[in-house]
């Protein structure tokens, strides 16, 4: 089931810090770290800021079903946070400290995560801007699918790439 709401990330074994979680989460949270580390976005992440210095995660029960959040946090102080909601409800959210320099990369990375979700990125249509999270202007970008709930954001301050976000709501 963890596989199906993280449905952007692809079993991988491999690197990266192991997780702290509350102890009966332990598990699972690790569970979720394995899946994540193969992840477009986190491997982005990796190229661009290196191997992360730690990570947490946290599920807990709410009136509709489980919610997860797991989050990595690399050396420079940027972060990339994987959270699931119910009802099936999908945010990837890279945060960085200074401006991404990588914009083809950083397209690239969530052009795989929304192929990984059956979908595809237009990025010749115009981006609807709103605003984002911690002062940030977000450029939407939305799967060319009919009726596809799935998008991804492009997290600018001023003219800085700054974060990237996918986002899908099954």
């Amino acid at each position: 089931m963890l596989s199906l709401l993280l449905a952007s990330a692809l079993t991988a074994s491999g690197p990266g810090p192991r997780c702290t979680a509350p102890r009966p989460q332990a598990a699972k949270v690790e569970e979720a770290r394995v899946q994540a580390i193969g992840s477009p976005l986190y491997l982005f992440a990796v190229k661009s800021f290196g191997p992360p210095a730690a990570c947490g995660g946290t599920f807990h029960r709410t009136p509709d079903g489980q919610s997860s959040r797991l989050t990595f946090h690399f050396a420079d102080g940027s972060t990339l946070t994987f959270e699931v909601s119910p009802p099936e409800t999908i945010v990837e959210t890279l945060q960085a400290k200074s401006p991404l320099r990588d914009v083809a990369g950083a397209k690239a990375a969530l052009q795989a995560e929304a192929k990984n979700s059956n979908g595809s990125i237009n990025w010749g249509t115009k981006p609807s801007p709103t605003r984002g999270p911690t002062g940030t202007t977000a450029r939407t970008y939305w799967d060319s699918t009919p009726d596809s709930n799935l998008g991804v954001d492009l997290l600018y301050r001023g003219t800085d790439l700054v974060g990237l976000r996918f986002h899908l709501a099954l």
